[in-house]
Order: structure tokens, then C-alpha cells, then sequence
């Protein structure tokens, strides 16, 4: 899990099957990354700072990739690795939950 990612813009992308508009994301902690190789279609999500305690979280969107020109590998990954080339990023793509439910004609069940 990766947090403190700030949405900073949107962007037309193409991921091979369609163009669609998609968040680009920043992460501003220190030495975290946002993304890293094999985090592509996993879940995008905020959470509710509630208190005492976190008490919702709410499906934001999935990840797509990281923009071209922002990838790092090796150490600059910290302390994260992968079994393909360890390349990760402090920026994010990703598409929102409803164009991604829309595109996929699928349906978001919540408990």
C-alpha cells in the first residue's frame, strides 16, 4: 500500500485496448514511491480519516501505470522489490472507478 499520493492532473491515455482519461497522481512522502512493475489493476482507494480511527474506505479507480520519463529502478525503489525489473515510480495513473465499472461493464458490490 502506498499513501499520501496527491491527485495533480488528468491525462488522455492509451493502455493498448482505448483511450480514456486517467488521474495522474504524486507521492509526497520522502523516499515512498507511488507505483511500482506489477502494481498495474490493482485497487485505488481513500480512506475516510474518521476518528479516533480510519472508519470508511471508498473504491477510487485502478492502477494503469506510471507516466513515461518518471520510472526509477533499483535502490531509488527503496526497500520494495519484484521479481521482474524492480522499476517503480513516485507517480501514478490511474483510472477512476466509474470509467473503469463503465469500460469493463462490470459492477462495484459494497458491504
Amino acid at each position: 500500500m502506498h499513501c499520501d499520493i496527491q491527485v495533480i492532473t488528468t491525462k488522455s491515455i492509451n493502455d493498448g485496448f482505448g483511450s480514456f482519461i486517467a488521474f495522474e497522481g504524486y507521492q509526497w512522502t520522502p523516499g515512498a514511491i507511488a507505483v511500482m512493475q506489477g502494481d498495474s489493476g490493482g485497487p485505488v482507494f481513500t480512506i475516510d480519516p474518521g476518528t479516533p480511527s480510519p472508519t470508511t474506505v471508498g473504491a477510487a479507480g485502478v492502477i494503469q501505470a506510471y507516466p513515461n520519463g518518471t520510472g526509477m529502478s533499483g535502490s531509488s525503489c527503496g526497500s520494495v522489490h519484484d521479481l521482474g525489473s524492480n522499476t517503480c515510480s513516485r507517480w501514478v495513473l490511474f483510472s477512476s472507478m466509474p470509467a473503469f465499472l463503465l469500460n469493463t461493464k462490470s459492477t462495484l458490490y459494497t458491504a
